[in-house]
């Protein structure tokens, strides 16, 4: 089972703990945040694209094939 446990900190912030990785949340300056982490889209975009990339260096190594230089690029628009 995956735990992840997210903290608090004020204003706009957080903390996830992942394990014994600690990841700070926030959002940008003019949107009311302290700008000292990432914002929750952008780790949510971040989280999909390394997902599919883990699948992808993993097929390249059971097949046999150089994954070097992969590169994942993911965009989206929010909406109001």
């Amino acid at each position: 089972m995956m735990q992840v446990n997210v903290d608090y900190l004020g204003e706009m912030k957080f903390s996830a703990d992942c394990a014994k990785h600690k990841i700070i949340i926030d959002l940008l300056l003019g949107v009311g945040g302290t700008d000292e982490g990432a914002a929750s889209p952008q780790l949510f975009l971040s989280s999909i694209a390394s997902c599919a990339g883990v699948y992808v260096a993993s097929y390249c190594r059971n097949a046999a094939l150089d994954a070097a230089g992969m590169k994942i690029i993911i965009t989206a628009e929010k909406s109001v």
